[in-house]
């Protein structure tokens, strides 16, 4: 399970995890630089790092293969990881994931990203930034660099997606303040082998979605054959 951008397992994929362990064993990987992950020296995020990150859990485990789920950055991932490494991925599932990132969702997400801008509308949330990462200030920079690549970085996403087999949940909520519902109609066309959900809510936050209707979409999806 790959969380989203300045997220952790423990802070934001944990209660999703809890209600998928009475069917799988699940494994939530903090990716580079995030939680108990740490930053690379020379800090130059990239879906090519989030997904090494992936298969190195994998091959500590001494896992051949999985089936993924990724919230967001972490649906990215997920999708990065299902092409650069499709005999790693059984089934994949992504989460409010934007796979054709456009210069304004860039600006968004970098306003979202600004510690200082963060602390002074919502300093309980800068708080609680500064005290899941070893090195938030870094770590909000790395990130805000990582997305002014995306527009770049979807192009070539876009033309790989056709090429993943993975059998694909898409879930969005019907009324995402970031993504809308344009990203995930448009990654639903793109991907050969995919199907879309789309649930009630108005957050992008893992935590507070409807996780009792995500989980049981998610258990059925990974079990199927």
């Amino acid at each position: 399970v790959l969380h989203g951008a300045a997220g952790t397992t423990l802070h934001e994929t944990a209660p999703l995890i809890r209600r998928l362990e009475p069917s799988f064993h699940v494994l939530g990987v903090d990716l580079s630089g995030h939680g108990a992950s740490a930053l690379p020296d020379a800090p130059r995020l990239s879906l090519d790092l989030f997904a090494e990150d992936a298969v190195a859990v994998l091959e500590a485990y001494n896992l051949s293969s999985a089936h993924v789920v990724g919230f967001s950055l972490g649906g990215g991932t997920a999708l990065h990881l299902a092409h650069s490494h499709p005999a790693r991925v059984d089934r994949l599932a992504v989460l409010q994931t934007n796979a054709d990132w456009t210069e304004a969702q860039v600006r968004r997400m970098h306003r979202r990203l600004d510690l200082k801008a963060l602390h002074d509308r919502a300093p309980a949330r800068a708080q609680d930034l500064r005290a899941r990462h070893d090195q938030p200030e870094r770590l909000l920079q790395a990130l805000q660099t990582f997305v002014e690549a995306l527009p770049e970085a979807s192009a070539r996403l876009g033309k790989a997606l056709s090429n993943i087999s993975a059998s694909t949940l898409i879930a969005a909520l019907d009324q995402d303040p970031l993504f809308g519902l344009d990203a995930p109609q448009s990654l639903h066309r793109a991907l050969p082998n995919a199907r879309l959900t789309v649930l009630p809510g108005d957050t992008h936050s893992l935590p507070r979605a409807p996780l009792s209707l995500l989980a049981p979409l998610l258990t059925q999806h990974f079990l199927e054959h």
